[in-house]
Order: C-alpha cells, then sequence, then structure tokens
C-alpha cells in the first residue's frame, strides 16, 4: 500500500483503497484497481463518516444552488453505475469533496467564499471528474506505477523520500486530470477557462481568511494537493508528467 503523508486541508483525508483485482481504467492500462461494488461500499463509508463529523447543512438558498448545478452538470456525467448526487456539510471551512459512491459534498465555507454559481461550477465538476475517473479506486494502481519508474535509491532514506513523493505525485496528478475534467465540462456549458482560474483564487483567498497554515506554497510539497498557483497555471495545459515531482525531488536532495 503507499506510505501515509500529510493530508492537505484542500479535501477531507481518504483512506487508501484497497488492492483487490486487476481492471482497466483510464488511458486502458490493465492494473491492479478496486471493484465497483468495493467502491461503492467505502464511498458510503466516506459519506457516513463526512456527515458525522461535520454535520448536514440545512439552507433552502443553498440547496436551490445546488440544484442548479445538477441540472448544468449531471448530464454531463458518463458512468451509469453511479447514482450522483450533491448535499451540503455544516463547516466554515471551504471544501467540496467526491465520495466514490457518487455523493459530492459542498461546504458552508465554499458556498460563502463563491457567491457566484459559475465558480461554483467549477469545483461541482472537478469532483464529479474525480468519480468519472475512477481516482479513488485506481490510486494504488498509478502509485505503483510511478513508484516502480523511480528506478534505483541509493540509501532507505532517499527510497522513503522518493515513495512519498510518488504518492504525492499520483494525488496531484488526479488533481490536475480533474481541473481539466473541470475546465472541459465548463466549456460545454459556454465558460471560459479563466472561470476556472477565478475559482482557484477565491478558494485560495479563503484558506487565506480560515486557515492560512493549510496553504502551500512550495510545488515540492508531500500533500495531497499541489499550490493553487501550479493548479492555475496548469490550466489549459493539461495534466503534467506524473514523475515531474518525483524528478524534482531527486535533484532536490541529490
Amino acid at each position: 500500500m503507499p506510505p501515509a503523508m500529510t493530508p492537505s486541508a484542500q479535501a477531507p483525508p481518504q483512506e487508501a483503497p484497497r488492492q483487490v483485482k486487476s481492471e482497466a481504467y483510464e488511458g486502458g492500462v490493465e492494473a491492479p484497481g478496486m471493484s465497483a461494488p468495493d467502491e461503492k461500499e467505502i464511498g458510503e463509508r466516506h459519506e457516513q463518516d463526512l456527515a458525522e463529523k461535520y454535520g448536514d447543512w440545512e439552507d433552502e438558498a443553498a440547496q436551490a444552488r445546488l440544484e442548479r448545478l445538477a441540472e448544468q452538470l449531471l448530464p454531463m456525467v458518463t458512468r451509469d453505475d453511479v447514482d450522483y448526487s450533491f448535499a451540503l456539510l455544516d463547516t466554515e471551512l471551504a471544501f467540496a469533496s467526491a465520495c466514490p459512491n457518487g455523493t459530492v459534498f459542498f461546504t458552508r465555507g465554499l458556498l460563502a467564499a463563491l457567491a457566484e454559481d459559475r465558480h461554483l461550477l467549477f469545483f461541482g465538476a472537478h469532483e464529479l471528474t474525480h468519480t468519472e475517473r475512477r481516482h479513488y479506486a485506481t490510486r494504488q494502481a498509478r502509485f505503483e506505477e510511478v513508484r516502480r519508474q523511480v528506478g534505483f535509491t541509493r540509501t532507505p532514506e532517499e527510497r522513503q523520500m522518493l515513495e512519498l513523493a510518488a504518492l504525492a505525485a499520483t494525488r496531484h496528478q488526479e488533481e490536475y486530470e480533474a481541473d481539466a475534467g473541470a475546465v472541459d465540462m465548463l466549456g460545454r456549458l459556454g465558460w471560459q477557462a479563466e472561470v476556472a482560474a477565478q475559482a482557484l483564487q477565491l478558494l485560495e483567498d479563503a484558506y487565506r481568511h480560515v486557515s492560512p497554515n493549510a496553504l502551500s506554497h512550495n510545488p515540492l510539497d508531500l500533500s495531497s494537493h499541489p499550490p493553487f498557483r501550479e493548479r492555475v497555471a496548469r490550466l489549459g495545459q493539461g495534466p503534467p508528467d506524473p514523475l515531474a515531482l518525483v524528478h524534482q525531488l531527486r535533484r532536490h536532495f541529490a
């Protein structure tokens, strides 16, 4: 299993996926993955854990915003084995979180930070892309592939650092792919990529106000999310080489 790493506050931590069998995932690669029933079961546990941790937020105006989001975004999803739904969490922390069973949570803090629906659309599309591409279910396989390509290490300490980098590279790649998927969905709704950049900037501003210690500015950071500025810079370019962070760290610690 991938080694543990410090989670970013941009999303609540998730348990590591179980390796259960080999099946195809994005790109047609055959690799250890997770069965759809297991994916759904773990998603239901995530949904319950988040609801218990933060509590449901009952607000008619907020619920109406989610309904408008669903009307625009859900016609674009392609997985017929997932029942997608949007729900609200009662916390000032600004984040959205996709559970592998199809539930997407939005927090009170996120809706407060994003007054315009077009910016909220970006994060809804981002989270839907995570589930559409089965990022949680394929994380172990992706990590193993990146780790395999890391190659020779001189010391156990270097090996440990590079394994952490391989996991970070895997998680960062998921975020870049979700951003790219969100930009594509927004484009189909008639919005330009700058809406995504604005949404990310607004979320960074919210973090600076509510939880500044959670912000990362170092592209070599081993958190689950790349820095906001790196994500904005990648909009329109697509995801980078997943080994880029590993190669950077190898040079950094050489």
